[in-house]
């Protein structure tokens, strides 16, 4: 959030989307000068989820811990241009500059993941302002989802693990 309010200062007319379910408490407070200009949605159906993609100008996935990147595809289908963390699970699926840009994942004086607020701030501000480059990145990423991760081609690559197994 406080990456955004520098987006919002520069841009007006930009919100701010959070779609899915957790513990945004922590995260309201930081809205504050900005709170008209977010909105948390909780979790979604697959037809408001739709709604959403279809409007974005930009998907971000700062995950410090990701499991598997199927919201990242949703988005690839979708051209949306994509700002991800390079944490496992999201790192070895983008190239970036190609399609996407990568957020650095450093550790604070705890030794716990974090991203840094300015990197995001910047990567919002390149793609809201170069929209040339954010139509490339999310032609690129559709390209790379229609190549690598489409149900059949998913199925296949899960039959080969599974055989691996048997």
């Amino acid at each position: 959030i406080r990456a955004f309010g520098e987006v919002a200062r520069k841009y007006p007319n930009s919100r701010l989307v959070l779609v899915g379910s957790g513990d945004f408490d922590q995260f309201i407070p930081l809205a504050y000068p900005i709170s008209t200009k977010v909105t948390f949605t909780g979790k979604l159906e697959k037809e408001d989820l739709e709604d959403w993609y279809n409007i974005a100008d930009i998907g971000i996935l700062p995950s410090l811990h990701e499991q598997s990147g199927f919201t990242a595809i949703e988005m690839r289908f979708h051209k949306i241009p994509l700002i991800v963390s390079s944490v496992d699970g999201l790192d070895e699926m983008f190239i970036h500059g190609h399609d996407a840009l990568k957020l650095s994942v450093q550790l604070d004086k705890e030794g716990k993941k974090k991203l840094d607020a300015v990197e995001l701030a910047e990567y919002m501000g390149r793609l809201l302002k170069d929209r040339d480059f954010a139509k490339q990145l999310a032609a690129n990423g559709h390209k790379v989802a229609f190549e690598n991760f489409t149900a059949e081609k998913m199925q296949q690559e899960y039959l080969k693990v599974l055989e691996t197994m048997a």
